[in-house]
Parts: C-alpha cells; structure tokens; sequence
C-alpha cells in the first residue's frame, strides 16, 4: 500500500505479511515501512530503477502508528527491540546502498474490531 505525498516519487510505501503465527487468537501480520523520497537508478532491481528512501526510517513508523491512532482503531500498542540502535554518524544501509539509522524498536500493533477511544488503547509494557 501507498500514499502518495507531494507525487509518486514521494510516498509513504506500506508492505504487510500474513504470517503462518496467530497472537492470542488472531492472525498475525507482518510489516515495514519506508518514507521514499525520490527515484534512482540501480543495477540491484530487475527494472533499473528504484526509490531512494528516507534515512530516518523510524520517521515512517512513527507516521504509520500515529495514521492508525487516529482513526481509532488502535486496541493495543508496544514496542519491541529487533536491532541494535544506529545513528546519523554510524548509519547502516539497505541493498541498494540508501543510508538509513534506527532507534532498533518495532511498533506492535493490535488492531480493534470496533471504534476504540483514544483513553481505551492499552500501552503494552515490554
């Protein structure tokens, strides 16, 4: 999925996964994030060309968890250590040589099946 900002060389792309794992029940998606904020050319993708994205990729997660806050449909909400922390001075890359840093957390999101009020989510405390 995907919205789009000022044009489709700036978006907000959203990839999800359902994964073979239930969480008290219920099926168990899987995501990531990435705020692309351009278009380069590369010899890592089959078309030669890809979007660059933003460094700050924690940017993104945070806009996706506030985007889903807001339309109340948020029952549960943590966050999980799946990295070690980067910086803008030490960043990582991703396979097509974009920089990138992280605080290392995940977002761990439980979706309501009704309306949810913003004082009823439950703030999971790993």
């Amino acid at each position: 999925m995907q919205k789009t900002r000022s044009n489709i060389d700036r978006r907000n792309h959203l990839r999800l996964w359902l994964s073979p794992m239930t969480v008290e029940g219920r099926s168990l998606w899987v995501g990531q994030i990435s705020r692309d904020i351009g278009i380069k050319f590369t010899t890592k993708s089959p078309y030669f060309v890809t979007h660059e994205i933003s460094e700050n990729i924690d940017e993104a997660r945070h806009y996706i968890v506030e985007d889903l806050v807001a339309t109340h449909a948020v029952e549960k909400i943590g966050y999980a250590r799946v990295s070690e922390p980067t910086s803008l001075t030490a960043p990582r890359q991703n396979l097509t040589g974009d920089d990138y840093f992280t605080d290392g957390l995940m977002a761990v999101i439980f979706l309501a099946d009704r309306y949810n009020p913003y004082n009823e989510i439950i703030f999971l405390d790993w």
